[in-house]
């Protein structure tokens, strides 16, 4: 693999071939990223109408 990478470095088309997996290899970071912190977001909302749903509950079941 990094005698490859070695090649394509080399070739006069491999510069653009390497900045082009720069650009997809930061492209993907930043997508693992958003999409980590969307789905942290989407748990805490989902979380919070839990607990909600739980004190309604508790309140038609609890005797006063």
């Amino acid at each position: 693999m990094a005698s490859l990478l070695k090649k394509i470095w080399r070739d006069e088309r491999g510069y653009e071939m390497a900045e082009l997996l720069v650009i997809v290899g930061v492209l993907g970071v930043i997508a693992t990223v958003v999409l980590g912190t969307m789905k942290l977001g989407l748990n805490t909302a989902a979380g919070n109408v839990g607990t909600k749903v739980n004190d309604i509950v508790n309140s038609w079941t609890s005797t006063p």
